[in-house]
């Protein structure tokens, strides 16, 4: 079977007819004690409604789409006030960050959309490792697990540390990390085969190159702060952090830093619509295609989505879903919707 991954909305001209759902078939909403949530499906309005009114679960069956959807959200969200906030893109000193990696490798820059910084060792580990979505190869690494020369924890507060003394904020953060070891970057070495990467390759690996892969993502009231590479690149992954790390016994190995940010909060409390007025929406747009394909949407994760300048940051649910064509292949479809509005976010360039 095949899988790729799309970009952006997926084009509904040419291919609407004006048929809905044949049959008006409830939702099962799973999560919420014994309350229920407000939609409105014939005028595309969206009801207000509370945190602990977002469900857990949301399913759903109608004509070629289907709804088995985990819907992800912090507590903060579900059940305390959220209020507006604005970001400050934080800017970076060369100077200082040079001083701090103590830095003797020319694989260093620094610009105002991020910091890329990488050691002989880095670039060889870096070479096991596969950010691919769509097939990479992050999962053959132990998550979350700890390797001998010092625990996750330990590699984690000394990044961020590291990253606080070259003058970035980051405030609080959610991290993932994946333990490397030796033996299993050395099965990852060049898998294709091609010779052209021979020259970069390691070849004797030893229990002294173990390292580990941080990923890091700012968050906000609880939330995880959500930028698309260049707002085009949806992908909320792991293989996708605005921050990686490589950490080994010798400390930082690689570095890639994307735009961070400094948050204020307005003390303005947000209201949103409701999620199932956001799924009638997506089901009224794909029970009028004209297609063969299926569609099932898996997952919703609630986001603070920050633009490429500082303006007002959004709340917005990012929106997995899988199309299977008639012969079978797999599209990953990504889509952004405003959790205020209920509306699609279109982001084209870097304009979003």
């Amino acid at each position: 079977m095949k899988y790729k991954r799309t970009i952006g909305s997926l084009a509904l001209v040419g291919m609407l007819v004006l048929s809905g759902c044949s049959e008006n078939k409830s939702a099962k909403v799973e999560g919420i004690s014994n309350q229920k949530t407000e939609s409105s499906k014939n005028t595309g309005n969206t009801a207000q409604m509370k945190g602990k009114d977002i469900p857990q679960k949301y399913e759903k069956s109608c004509d070629n789409i289907q709804f088995n959807t985990e819907i992800i959200c912090p507590d903060e969200v579900r059940n305390k006030p959220l209020y507006k906030e604005k970001s400050i893109k934080n800017e970076y000193s060369e100077e200082k960050i040079r001083n701090v990696l103590e830095v003797t490798t020319e694989d260093f820059s620094v610009s105002s959309y991020g910091v890329t910084y990488c050691t002989q060792l880095g670039e060889q580990i870096m070479g096991c490792v596969d950010l691919d979505s769509r097939g990479g190869n992050l999962d053959v690494y132990r998550k979350n697990e700890d390797l001998e020369f010092c625990t996750k924890d330990e590699a984690v507060n000394d990044v961020l540390q590291t990253i606080k003394d070259m003058g970035i904020s980051l405030g609080e953060v959610s991290t993932v990390v994946y333990a490397m070891d030796h033996e299993t970057l050395k099965s990852q070495e060049n898998k294709d085969g091609l010779e052209e990467n021979i020259p970069y390759m390691r070849g004797n690996w030893s229990k002294d190159d173990d390292a580990y892969f941080i990923g890091i993502r700012q968050t906000v009231q609880g939330v995880e702060e959500y930028h698309p590479n260049a707002d085009v690149f949806k992908n909320d992954g792991d293989d996708n952090m605005p921050i990686t790390v490589i950490y080994s016994k010798d400390g930082i190995e690689s570095l890639d830093i994307e735009r961070t940010f400094t948050f204020e909060q307005t003390g303005e409390e947000m209201e949103l619509a409701s999620i199932e007025s956001i799924f009638d929406t997506i089901e009224r747009e794909y029970t009028q295609l004209i297609t063969d394909s299926k569609f099932n949407v898996s997952s919703a994760k609630f986001y603070y989505k920050t633009p490429t300048m500082g303006k007002d940051m959004r709340p917005v649910w990012l929106i997995h879903m899988q199309e299977v064509t008639a012969d079978g292949t797999v599209y990953e479809i990504v889509s952004v919707y405003d959790a205020q509005t209920g509306k699609e976010i279109v982001m084209e360039g870097t304009s979003a």
